[in-house]
């Protein structure tokens, strides 16, 4: 090695491991034989990830192990309190801090769907509920939240303080999250490379930037749908709904029934919403799909015009009446659906959305983009 040049983090340290290397060892020697980490290993682990001291070889081992394993909620909430301490923060005004929602889901359904949570964002903002929407490209499917608000003409790449900005201006901002959590870029390769879903594909919805307390989260598996409700709680979120329908979706379905677990006030509920129970009628998978970018994007706007397919306005209401719930603006199902039927009707949710693509196209005109686009990971 060149005299002054610094040690890459795959070459083994002069003299024997280092305490560092050998804290991860540990850590890995559980995983492999299955034993769970503390709250505190995995925030060490999640550091030097971060740190970007780990070498690709030593990532790769510890996701791959995790995912065979499977997470705690002590594991969750040790990467995710990493993951939000690192986080490039957006701070929304004291005063609608508490009241603060992100509606976002997992991916992974492996289904070609509409962007459900997107379109809730914009609907409850349009009913002056503050939204601080988390999102990404698509994971599993064709599109996510970012790629079809790109097709859109809407800039997403705005730094923390322009998405403050715009929240506090319109009550609704996006946080496209790999800006968000530039320490993430140590693993991205690695997580190509594996080419399977790990931990990391449900830590985002954990690592709001913006801090919201308030969520309405989808879970595409139902093994750890309840696990991510818990470690939001542990998190300090107030008010969540977790979200995971029986047809596999990351989102509250209309083809069939949907589970669903609730936290309010420190204690979890956990019910099953049933379509016809709110005089909707069910849908079949074909009618509430979507499609390839462009097709996705027409979808989107027609919804919020109120001019798309009854079986979408019908997903696009049942996911905005939970969000109501979620802020305590509607006391059931029953009166969130009203509401957010009555936003679709009068198109308020669409004139949001040209409002937040104009105020994003000035900003960035202006020079409030934040440099990188960054994408999504498998």
């Amino acid at each position: 090695m060149l005299p002054n040049s610094r040690p890459d983090a795959s070459e083994p340290p002069v003299g024997g491991p280092s305490a560092r290397d050998v804290r991860f060892r540990g850590a890995l020697s559980r995983l492999v034989r299955r034993q769970d980490l503390s709250r505190e290993d995995a925030a060490a682990v999640m550091t030097d990830i971060m740190d970007g001291v780990l070498a690709p070889s030593q990532m790769g081992a510890f996701l791959a192990a995790l995912a065979g394993k499977g997470e705690t909620v002590d594991e969750l909430v040790g990467l995710a309190e990493v993951m939000r301490r690192r986080a490039q923060p957006v701070h929304v005004p004291a005063a609608i801090a508490d009241r603060v929602i992100d509606t976002c889901g997992t991916g992974g359904s492996g289904q070609t769907t509409l962007n459900t949570s997107t379109l809730v964002a914009f609907v409850v903002a349009a009913a002056g509920i503050p939204v601080a929407k988390h999102g990404n490209r698509a994971s599993s499917g064709k599109c996510g939240s970012i790629d079809v608000l790109e097709h859109l003409g809407m800039p997403v790449a705005l730094a923390s303080e322009r998405v403050a900005e715009t929240i506090e201006a319109l009550g609704i901002g996006f946080m496209f999250a790999p800006l968000f959590h530039p320490g993430l870029r140590h693993v991205g390769p690695v997580r190509r490379e594996l080419g399977i879903r790990t931990t990391f594909n449900f830590l985002g919805p954990l690592a709001n930037p913006a801090g919201a307390r308030r969520q309405l989260l989808g879970v595409s598996d139902p093994e750890r749908a309840p696990r991510m409700l818990d470690a939001l709680r542990a998190l300090g979120s107030t008010h969540v709904i977790v979200v995971h329908g029986a047809d596999g979706l990351d989102e509250i379905t209309t083809t069939g029934d949907t589970r669903v677990w609730m936290l309010k006030g420190g204690q979890v509920k956990e019910t099953v919403i049933v379509p016809k129970d709110l005089g909707l009628h069910a849908a079949s998978a074909e009618e509430v799909s979507g499609g390839e970018v462009h097709e996705n994007a027409e979808l989107f706007v027609a919804v919020l015009k109120n001019e798309a397919p009854a079986p979408l306005l019908d997903l696009v209401a049942l996911n905005a009446a939970a969000a109501f719930v979620v802020a305590e603006e509607a006391d059931d199902w029953a009166a969130g659906l009203a509401r957010a039927r009555k936003i679709l009707a009068t198109q308020k949710a669409h004139r949001l959305f040209e409002r937040y693509r104009e105020m994003a196209s000035v900003i960035v005109h202006r020079g409030g983009a934040s440099e990188g686009r960054g994408g999504a990971q498998p």
